[in-house]
């Protein structure tokens, strides 16, 4: 990098290039650069240890506290309902199952400590099904065999998740964390993990309780690094501040939350440009509002560092996988264009063989206003940014001018995803 000063800049406006106009709102699974907006938000819940309710066609499934609960079926809606399931290299256990009534069926999870799966399988013949998360949102097409898909619920996250089914009756299942880890840095019941879609580990580590600061040494090995951390128990008016190569700090994050995730992929993240074997060391320091260290036993922060092949700052390549909603993804399609004063708009179809398909817009405009995505929602008002945002197959998305005129200096690149998971799906009777 050529200065923290100009990387402090550069990711600043990134930072400001983008309006969400749901800000509330926080992304689970592609741990993108500054200014990343998923389509399908989760709005974050109250964090802690809390039961599972579900209500589904008047039936109540009941706390999940161990005692007297019945143990959830082999069968649902007449299929066979996998003892595990496996996302991310994380084994999920089979917890509870519901079968719907009237073509749909309906979960409502409180918040939870843990991160969870729901699983879907239909009685018909075709596969296909609507997702809806939350409830009010817009329904997703997805069609996968029977529990071989799944929505990602994050840790301190309530929600609630609609399935209907295009034929026959459908089933869902509720999967909870278990006690198998993927390879990796594991410390006092975090994990950052080897691969974190085609970023590979550097380095983490994870801090005591009461820990408040801590720094990972890194070296740089490819054109770029990401970094993922959490700080959990600070002081809801404080921030993170995050040094990089002994200057900074990078950029203010924060405040802290209330939960200490399993996987440390899925908390906040960043990215940075690189030359192999620059300092990528990192510092992390948990600051109150009066900018003093915090002093409080509960406070626990982790940090990992990663390497980049791509250029995090370029629309020049995109990873051949990335993460989102709990599932890996791997690249279908891209498409790289430069701007053009006389055009105000570009949009292209999602590949139309897949039942689902993850999109990712990046763009590096210097004047133009510019909307992404399929309904416009996200703008971008100069600078560097990126949406994600989930499709179905054959569905349209890019970008359009709404102010200015583009320059051919300006770059834009769409990039198609497609389910890759691993999966490790393992039957009732085995």
């Amino acid at each position: 990098m050529n200065g923290i000063d100009e990387l402090r800049r550069t990711l600043d406006e990134r930072a400001t290039g983008l309006v969400d106009h749901d800000i509330s709102a926080r992304t689970a699974a592609v741990q993108h650069r500054v200014g990343v907006v998923r389509r399908r938000r989760r709005a974050a819940g109250a964090a802690g240890v809390a039961a599972v309710l579900a209500i589904v066609a008047g039936v109540m499934l009941l706390p999940d506290d161990g005692a007297g609960r019945p143990e959830p079926a082999d069968r649902i809606v007449g299929v066979k309902v996998p003892r595990e399931l496996s996302a991310l290299g994380y084994t999920y256990e089979y917890s509870q199952g519901i079968e719907g009534e009237d073509g749909r069926a309906v979960v409502r999870l409180e918040a939870s400590d843990q991160p969870r799966l729901v699983s879907w399988a239909t009685s018909g013949d075709v596969d296909k099904v609507r997702i809806t998360e939350p409830l009010e949102g817009e329904a997703i097409p997805r069609e996968s065999p029977d529990f071989m898909d799944w929505v990602y619920v994050p840790a301190g996250t309530e929600q609630s998740i609609r399935i209907t089914a295009d034929s026959g009756q459908p089933g869902l299942a509720v999967y909870t964390l278990g006690d198998e880890r993927p390879d990796g840095v594991t410390s006092n019941g975090v994990t950052f993990r080897t691969w974190v879609g085609s970023e590979r580990l550097i380095d983490a580590a994870v801090g005591q309780p009461g820990q408040a600061e801590l720094t990972v040494p890194g070296t740089a090995n490819g054109r770029g690094v990401g970094f993922y951390f959490f700080c959990s128990g600070g002081p809801e008016d404080g921030r993170v501040d995050l040094y990089v190569g002994g200057e900074g700090p990078l950029s203010n994050y924060g405040p802290c939350d209330d939960v200490v995730p399993a996987d440390g992929a899925q908390a906040q993240s960043g990215a940075f440009p690189t030359v192999p074997g620059e300092d990528a060391t990192i510092r992390l320091v948990a600051r109150d509002a009066n900018g003093d260290v915090v002093d409080d036993p509960d406070i626990r922060v982790g940090l990992g560092i990663y390497g980049q092949r791509h250029d995090p700052i370029t629309t020049d390549g995109a990873p051949d996988y990335l993460e989102s909603n709990g599932h890996r993804w791997a690249l279908e399609d891209l498409d790289i264009g430069a701007g053009d004063p006389d055009r105000s708009s570009r949009f292209i179809r999602a590949p139309r063989d897949h039942g689902v398909v993850l999109a990712v817009i990046r763009s590096d405009v210097r004047d133009a206003s510019v909307e992404f995505g399929t309904d416009g929602s996200v703008r971008s008002n100069g600078g560097e940014g990126s949406v994600t945002e989930l499709l179905g197959a054959g569905e349209r998305t890019g970008y359009r001018v709404v102010e200015g005129k583009l320059s051919p200096e300006d770059r834009f690149q769409i990039a198609f995803y497609v389910l890759a998971d691993a999966l490790d799906v393992r039957s009732s009777t085995d």
